[in-house]
């Protein structure tokens, strides 16, 4: 029995290390795909963020400096982000072209939430229809374009 006890345990131990080696390529899909999640979840996070900035200011619960201050930090974090991104890109540090090109597509997302932000900024400071307009026409181009990265339903 003390036999048959050290033979299993001897063949979990080595079929679990020949099943724990990882690939580079496989760490490398891993990183992939932590990315991708990654990216998905900011350029959601941050169209929601702006928005219900945009909503607070105009109900009346921000301030305009308050959403002014709170804009101008969105501008700031997307603006870091997309240049670590193209930094990337110019490095050619993705190999897959499917990789380089969702890259280029979420760094045209970000720079879209950062106009839709700046029109927050705009509409908080002249507090016309014209900059009522842009910030609207922004937020819908931006979901849509969100929303088609994300396979999400076209919908609001």
């Amino acid at each position: 029995m003390k036999k048959i006890t050290v033979l299993l345990a001897t063949i979990f131990v080595l079929s679990s290390s020949v099943f724990a080696q990882v690939t580079e390529e496989q760490k490398e899909t891993k990183k992939l795909e932590v990315m991708g999640g990654l990216c998905a979840g900011y350029m959601y996070n941050t169209y929601i963020t702006v928005g219900a900035v945009a909503d607070a200011f105009v109900s009346e619960q921000y301030d305009k400096a308050r959403s002014i201050e709170l804009m101008k930090e969105q501008i700031g974090m997307i603006g870091s982000i997309v240049k670590m991104m193209q930094d990337m890109l110019d490095m050619k540090a993705l190999k897959a072209q499917s990789d380089i090109d969702y890259t280029k597509e979420v760094i045209v997302v970000l720079k879209g939430l950062s106009q839709q932000a700046q029109y927050v900024i705009d509409f908080a400071e002249k507090k016309t229809d014209d900059a009522s307009a842009k910030y609207d026409k922004q937020r819908l181009s931006n979901w849509s374009k969100i929303s088609k990265l994300l396979g999400l339903d076209d919908e609001e």
